[in-house]
């Protein structure tokens, strides 16, 4: 379009900078078949399966809470699984208050600036805060999930 041009749609539709993009270059365009199957074959996307499972996971947070004594005093049926089960619960949930009161701190700071909608209301994202922080707090204390 030149200067001297009146700014009609029809004008500025012209326009070359209305104009297409060039068609993107992709890896396909400049690789052969036979690479093609083979970058496919070296590259799959599938989900890789885990190598570990849950009894795996709770042998290992076992191990790095209690020791490697305690394993094996719970492998060789020293200590039974119901009384494992009970101190894992324990240790998780001294974890849990460790965190609570942090969470705590937190959530309280961000309510002060949080300001109420038109009726005086909380907004709802502080509704949801303290609704995750109750669960938190019973986690902490003990209870289950």
């Amino acid at each position: 379009m030149r200067e001297d041009e009146p700014l009609t749609l029809n004008n500025i539709r012209k326009s070359p900078k209305l104009a297409q993009p060039a068609k993107a270059v992709r890896l396909s365009d400049l690789v052969t078949k036979e690479e093609k199957v083979k970058l496919r074959k070296d590259n799959p996307k599938k989900r890789q399966k885990r190598s570990y499972n849950a009894v795996d996971a709770y042998i290992a947070e076992m191990i790095a809470r209690f020791g490697y004594e305690v394993y094996e005093k719970w492998n060789k049926h020293e200590i039974s699984q119901e009384k494992m089960a009970k101190l894992m619960a324990a240790e998780r949930a001294r974890d849990r208050q460790k965190i609570y009161n942090l969470e705590s701190l937190i959530v309280s700071a961000i309510a002060g600036a949080n300001n109420g909608d038109k009726h005086g209301k909380p907004p709802k994202t502080l509704k949801v805060a303290f609704k995750i922080l109750e669960a938190e707090r019973k986690l902490a204390e003990g209870g289950g999930k």
